[in-house]
């Protein structure tokens, strides 16, 4: 028995020594926070603790539909939300607002998200059908509707959640956090 405890300490301890665990450079340290985001949304395990919701429309609607105030609490208090959806539609409001409309719970009612500016060309190159990936920065429900607000490409979100990561180091090293030390120390 005192072998077998010592061939697994020794095996751990040689593999700690030859992970290959990644050096933090100025050149790199961008991809690995857009990395551990980009892992987070796929739900896997953060090391820098993301805060995001991350849901389908359909169980957005679902949640809404079940309690708007457990929904709220899920979702609208979180900092951004991560959004996965089939495009039911596409159309403009009657003030020419651009409306991607996502396919929820039922054929004629989804969750409708307003793109943050400067994405109507992006718009433009999407058909009924096509699956998205977004980020938003708000989300409500008005009467029935849930609807999504300040609203990206997830490409886009990665980016301004990494660029948000960044400009939070100073506070996040003087608060104590050693990730961040690492990462804020390669980038200077």
């Amino acid at each position: 028995m005192k072998r077998i405890i010592l061939f697994v300490a020794v095996a751990l301890t040689a593999a700690c020594v030859f992970a290959q665990v990644p050096t933090i450079t100025k050149d790199n340290a961008r991809a690995l926070i857009a990395d551990d985001f980009k892992a987070y949304l796929a739900g896997k395990p953060s090391a820098l603790g993301w805060k995001a919701a991350v849901v389908t429309a359909r169980d957005l609607q679902r949640a809404y539909d079940a309690n708007e105030v457990a929904a709220d609490r899920q979702y609208a208090t979180a900092p951004s939300l991560s959004v996965t959806a089939s495009v039911r539609a596409i159309d403009k409001t009657i003030g020419d607002t651009a409306v991607l409309q996502l396919q929820g719970t039922n054929a004629y009612f989804g969750p409708a998200v307003y793109m943050a500016d400067g994405y109507e060309d992006w718009l433009a190159t999407l058909k009924k059908g096509d699956r998205v990936a977004l980020g938003c920065l708000k989300v409500r429900r008005q009467l029935t509707l849930v609807r999504l607000y300040d609203c990206m490409p997830h490409a886009a979100y990665i980016e301004r959640a990494v660029t948000g990561y960044v400009q939070s180091l100073p506070k996040r090293v003087k608060e104590g956090d050693t990730r961040a030390a690492a990462i804020y120390a390669a980038l200077k």
